[in-house]
């Protein structure tokens, strides 16, 4: 009497392709920042937020892409995609609460705010 592996032979249902080996959630990742990406140029968020806000956002788009295009792990393209609004916003906020560490770039009114010994001054672009 024949064994069950003799039944089904070397090309067995493993033999062929497999749905299950196709990578669904980086697919998925990949189509969502190709959506996330259209829809960031489409709605213009420079209209409805401040600049910082805008810039922060661009972010989401730009780690669902990297994930999905990349080997790296969730995890990184998290840290990545909170990392950089992270970064863009928290000088902005510092700022407006008066605890300026470093220079930035106010975009309101095109100067870059420095602190001086004991008290904020304000110079021109350009000028030292």
């Amino acid at each position: 009497m024949p064994t069950k592996r003799e039944l089904i032979g070397r090309d067995g249902p493993s033999g062929g392709f497999q749905w299950s080996d196709v990578r669904w959630r980086r697919i998925g990742a990949f189509v969502g920042g190709v959506v996330c990406s259209l829809l960031y140029f489409r709605i213009d968020l420079f209209q409805y937020l401040p600049g910082w806000a805008a810039i922060s956002l661009a972010s989401i788009p730009i780690g669902l892409l990297f994930y999905g295009l990349t080997e790296q792990s969730w995890q990184t393209a998290l840290k990545f995609t909170v990392g950089v609004p992270v970064g863009t916003g928290l000088p902005v906020v510092l700022g407006s609460l008066d605890l300026a560490f470093l220079p930035y770039y106010h975009s309101t009114s095109a100067t870059i705010r420095v602190r001086g010994n004991d008290r904020l001054s304000t110079h021109k672009r350009g000028r030292q």
